[in-house]
């Protein structure tokens, strides 16, 4: 382990992993008696969590289609190693860009997705992140995304059959 890894007893990863269930709803009560601390103590976790980088946000899930903002497009990029990390903190700015990862070998080395009204402002994205010496590689609309959270912390962190 490097030197910047930190150690999670099961407090912390069952506070994590009932935070990716569902953080809007679960309290800081709800997850303290799902665990067995205090509800002050599942803050002061929290906010430390925060504080290591280990919490680095909390986000909404929004169907773009429900709200007639579509495409989505995906875009599998390459930029150059030496300078991957900059220009992907540059391609986060642009507009329409909402998501963009970056992989550590291969010519595929960064995904950028983008969501747009119209099929202009995609062409618009595409021109922008070239500039920034960035090449698209292969593209797709995208048509559904699935996601769920990482529950394996080791040990289940919660009994997945509380109420």
């Amino acid at each position: 382990m490097s030197q910047d890894t930190l150690e999670l007893d099961s407090v912390d990863r069952a506070i994590l992993q009932l935070l990716q269930d569902d953080a809007r709803n679960n309290t800081t009560t709800d997850i303290g008696d799902a665990v067995g601390v205090s509800h002050s103590t599942v803050s002061s976790r929290i906010n430390d969590l925060e504080a290591d980088g280990v919490i680095t946000g909390y986000t909404v899930e929004i169907d773009f289609e429900r709200i007639g903002v579509n495409p989505v497009l995906l875009l599998v990029c390459t930029a150059p190693a030496r300078n991957r990390e900059s220009v992907a903190a540059e391609a986060i700015e642009q507009d329409n860009v909402t998501d963009v990862r970056t992989v550590l070998s291969g010519e595929r080395n960064l995904y950028v997705t983008v969501v747009a009204r119209e099929v202009d402002e995609l062409v618009d994205v595409v021109g922008r992140l070239e500039e920034l010496e960035i090449d698209v590689v292969d593209s797709g609309l995208v048509k559904d995304t699935h996601q769920k959270p990482f529950t394996h912390f080791g040990e289940p962190a919660v009994d997945s059959n509380r109420e």
